[in-house]
């Protein structure tokens, strides 16, 4: 995989595994829930920022 490619991938991988994180917290301590639509408006949002 070309250097490129693989920087942009390890990027998406880490701001997925990010909001996922920020998700299971929103869960656990103020009992908040997205929908998955919801989370990734989200993802794409902070990838285009």
């Amino acid at each position: 995989m070309p250097s490129s490619k693989k920087k942009g991938f390890d990027s998406l991988f880490a701001l997925v595994s990010w909001q996922l994180w920020k998700e299971r917290n929103a869960r656990v301590f103020r009992g908040a829930e997205s929908q998955p639509a919801e989370l990734l408006r989200r993802i794409q949002k902070e990838g285009e920022d």
